[in-house]
Formats: structure tokens, sequence, C-alpha cells
């Protein structure tokens, strides 16, 4: 039996209101992740400007904001430029204590074709990779990749690199135990990440340059001072001339 006009109409009614409700859940939802975006750089801004003489709270700052916007839990940054020999692991999130140890003693070299994060930080761009075990390094048996994707079981990763105004200085990675590809959206959020890591490293080198260069007018004035009260000592009993003398030859 066929459906009637009328229930035509009203399942057509019904189907206009799923499409309705559909639309409101996927705004709502953008306007959720655009406001924790939004939150989370203001928070991250916060620190940096909290933070002039130091630049981990910032990195901290960064990896608990980017492991929860971004669906992982496993996060770490690296700091890395060109010339150096190896990578260094300044702060993570769930790394495994092989992958630690591997940093400190300094056995993740700044080779690209040894690296993925020291050829993002080279190259100065993001490197997204949908599974580990998809790349010519793990199909060639390469010992790190190997040691990530069958003993740590690592699949996604991402790299973004930290470019500061001479080139890369470091880079973010995030990475996933399945493989669940980043979205653009969240590769655009690592992306300012990176840019606010910068900005805290460069502002803490310009603080310690700025109280470096205090100090050392400090220690002049001072010395000024001293050659002043030497020279007014020296005149109460030598002629201006002589006195000029002998503060001149150091005497």
């Amino acid at each position: 039996r066929l459906f009637t006009d009328d229930e035509i109409t009203l399942i057509q009614s019904f189907a206009a209101q799923a499409v309705i409700a559909i639309e409101n859940v996927r705004q709502f939802r953008e306007l959720q992740a655009r406001l924790a975006r939004e939150e989370a750089t203001r928070n991250i801004l916060r620190v940096i400007s909290e933070s002039p003489d130091d630049e981990q709270p910032t990195f901290e700052a960064i990896l608990d904001s980017a492991t929860q916007l971004c669906g992982t839990q496993y996060a770490s940054i690296i700091l890395a430029r060109k010339g150096d020999t190896s990578q260094r692991m300044v702060a993570h999130r769930a790394a495994t204590a092989e992958t630690v140890v591997f940093y400190r003693e300094g056995k993740v070299p700044m080779d690209p074709e040894d690296s993925i994060g020291a050829r993002a930080i080279l190259e100065g761009r993001t490197i997204h990779v949908p599974d580990m075990a998809d790349t010519d390094q793990y199909r060639a048996g390469h010992e790190r990749f190997r040691m990530v994707v069958d003993r740590q079981g690592l699949r996604t990763n991402l790299f973004v690199p930290l470019l500061g105004p001479e080139g890369g200085i470091g880079c973010f990675i995030l990475w996933k135990k399945e493989v669940a590809p980043f979205t653009a959206d969240q590769i655009a959020l690592m992306e300012t990440f990176a840019s606010h890591a910068v900005i805290a490293i460069e502002n803490v080198r310009q603080f310690k340059a700025l109280e470096a260069l205090n100090a050392e007018l400090g220690d002049r004035v001072q010395d000024q001072v001293g050659e002043i009260e030497r020279m007014g000592r020296l005149k109460r009993f030598l002629p201006a001339a002589v006195a000029d003398t002998v503060i001149s030859t150091g005497s």
C-alpha cells in the first residue's frame, strides 16, 4: 500500500527537522572547539607574560593544551637547530622511559635521513605521518622506527617546527597509538602553539641579555664611582695634574 501524500509530507518535514538538529549540533561543537582554542591561547599568553625568565612553564602549558585539544595523551617538545649533532627533549607528556633515555643520551641525531623531527626543523615545515609503519625507514628496518612502532606501538605522528628568526630551533611532536590522522584544525592549532613557544624562548633570551647588560652597567658605574673617590683623595694631597697622571697610569 502506497504512503499517502500527507504521510510523505510529514516524513519530509521530519527529515528537514533532523537536518536542522544535525546542523545545530555541528555548529555548537565548532563553537565549543573554537572557545576552547581561544581559552588555551589566552592561558598560554598569560603564562608567557608571567614567566619572562623561564620558558619551561610555557612549554608545560602548551603540552597540556595540545594533548587536551588534539585528542592524544602523547606529546613532547624537542630543541635543536642546524649545526647541532643531536636533539634534546625539554618537556613531554607520556613519553616512555626508553624514549626519554634516547634523547638524554644524544641518540636522536640531527640527520633528516635518520629523524623526521630533524627534517621538520631543518626544512622548517610541518610533517604529518598518518602511519609510522608505512614509512621507508620502518620498512628498511631502521632501529628507532622499529622501536617506536613495534615496541611502543606508536603509529600516527605530527612534527611541527619551532621557527625562530634564523630558522628552526626545535619542534613539537604529537603521536597516537592508533592510525588516526590529525585534523587540519589540530595541525593549524599546533602551528599557532609553536609560534607561542618561540615567543617564550625569545622573551627569555632577551630578558637574560638585558639582565647581563644591567649587571655590566652596574659594574661600570661602581668602577667609575671608585675612580672618582680615588681621584678626590689624591687631589687632597697632590696637584690636579699629578693626580690625573697617577689615575690614568693605574699607579
